[in-house]
């Protein structure tokens, strides 16, 4: 048993190891390229198609990243990396990624902040894992797209302490991010 959790971890980090170099490397290449080409003399539809494929390619990177975390979540190796990131941000990262999901199942999405529509001007600070909760928030945002009905709307309400009474029976519970 000793053994074999000895060959899996080596397995891991030749897999970490794999990943930095074989996967991230070029990935950081392709990033620099669209830079590159960003700073020469594009039209604007064409450095809004840059720019949306330079984003695609940082999710990936993301995704590889939070991959590697649960590798080292796995070991108990893993130590978390806290920033502070505005959630409104992030939120309003997602809606514009989901364009052509949303376009494709004929569903909107509506947001609610603090019972307010959200606007991109506000902001909610918040320290943790920005990727981590831009993860789990896109999960849920792609199957609420998918599972709707075409032509429906999804109606996500982020909600803290301040808009709820029900929080006091869970002091560790201070954010709620609803899809209905």
């Amino acid at each position: 048993d000793i053994a074999n959790r000895k060959k899996i971890h080596l397995l891991r980090q030749n897999v970490g190891q794999i990943v930095k170099h074989d996967l991230k490397e070029p990935i950081a290449n392709c990033m620099r390229s669209i830079n590159t080409l960003l700073d020469t003399k594009v039209n604007q539809k064409q450095q809004q198609y840059l720019a949306n494929i330079y984003h695609q390619i940082q999710q990936i990177l993301y995704m590889v990243d939070y991959t590697m975390d649960l590798f080292e979540m796995e070991d108990d190796e893993y130590i978390v990396k806290l920033e502070k990131f505005n959630l409104i941000e992030l939120i309003w990262d997602l809606d514009k990624q989901l364009h052509t999901l949303k376009k494709f199942h004929s569903v909107d999405i509506g947001y609610q902040f603090h019972n307010q529509p959200l606007k991109q001007d506000d902001s909610y600070l918040l320290f943790g894992q920005r990727n981590h909760m831009q993860s789990m928030f896109a999960h849920l945002m792609i199957n609420a797209v998918k599972l709707s009905s075409t032509g429906s709307r999804i109606n996500i309400s982020i909600k803290d302490d301040q808009d709820m009474e029900d929080l006091d029976d869970d002091p560790l519970n201070t954010l709620k991010f609803m899809v209905d």
